[in-house]
């Protein structure tokens, strides 16, 4: 299960949760579970997990990552830069027209040419 919600700076806050089928020791009756809260940190690596509680058959995780900051992004041509990334997209594989037939109508799409 995930959930998003936002923290006072406007930038979101991503969770998971994750049901173990593995019993727990201190009560059968129950699974392990854990939660890993993404949090926004920019000018940073990717980061990773770090376990900040565990509460008898729960597991919780903070992960520092700029993966779910908010973002602005930019296009040209073929390419989208994302900087919180460090990293730029090519998108010259979608180029070209895709025709997408719906009962009613029928779309042309090209996702990446020079505008015309």
């Amino acid at each position: 299960m995930s959930s998003w919600s936002s923290n006072a700076n406007g930038d979101p806050i991503v969770e998971i949760s994750f049901n173990s089928n593995t019993p727990c020791a201190i009560d059968s009756s129950t699974n392990y579970t854990s939660k890993i809260i993404f949090t926004c940190q920019k000018s940073t690596e990717l980061g990773s997990p770090v376990m900040i509680r565990q509460q008898d058959c729960m597991y919780m995780f903070e992960w520092a990552t700029p993966v779910v900051c908010s973002e602005t992004v930019s296009a040209q041509g073929c390419s989208l830069k994302v900087p919180q990334l460090q990293y730029t997209f090519n998108l010259s594989a979608l180029s070209g027209v895709v025709q997408v037939r719906c009962p009613s109508s029928s779309y042309k799409i090209n996702l990446a040419s020079a505008r015309q």
